[in-house]
């Protein structure tokens, strides 16, 4: 039997492993950690670990570009592929950008604000309505205090539907 995404809670697809950043950690420091979580997103979080925003791939590509006098020419130092282990889309950054020009900017400068959440016994439906209304690729889950409970991506929605058999999928 199906489950719906009526019935189903954000707890109970959400990754659980959240990592989150500082605002003052570095955009290069904050690259490295979603790279090595293989995490397209990360949380921002004050001194007492609640949630103040999100950085994303997009919003670090974003901030640089809006810091090169010439717009659209830093792209080039960037490209997107497809992750075959994680069966997403990332972003690459590219050898010739220098590693010290994300040094020098904090990820409070190109996180998001405000961020899209829902409480950890929202439906599914919800959650899919949010990241329609927001235009958003991640949904954080938050407790009451805005303390970090887990993380929704659109991924997590396409294995839900594969695993319940919503949608059939051949390997």
């Amino acid at each position: 039997m199906t489950t719906t995404t009526q019935t189903l809670t954000a707890a109970e697809i959400m990754q659980t492993d959240v990592v989150a950043v500082m605002p003052a950690t570095s955009l290069h420091e904050a690259g490295q950690n979603m790279l090595a979580h293989h995490i397209g997103g990360i949380p921002v979080v004050d001194v007492h670990r609640r949630c103040i925003g999100i950085l994303t791939t997009t919003d670090i590509v974003n901030f640089l570009d809006s810091q090169c006098d010439s717009g659209p020419s830093r792209r080039h130092r960037y490209t997107n592929y497809f992750n075959e282990t994680e069966q997403r889309w990332d972003y690459l950054l590219l050898e010739d950008n220098p590693p010290n020009e994300l040094d020098e900017h904090a990820v409070s400068e190109a996180m998001s604000r405000p961020v899209t959440y829902v409480g950890p016994n929202a439906s599914l439906k919800t959650v899919a309505r949010k990241m329609r209304r927001d235009h958003c690729h991640r949904v954080l889950v938050l407790d009451e205090g805005h303390y970090p409970k887990g993380i929704i991506s659109s991924f997590d929605f396409v294995k839900w539907a594969a695993d319940d058999g919503v949608i059939s999928v051949d390997h």
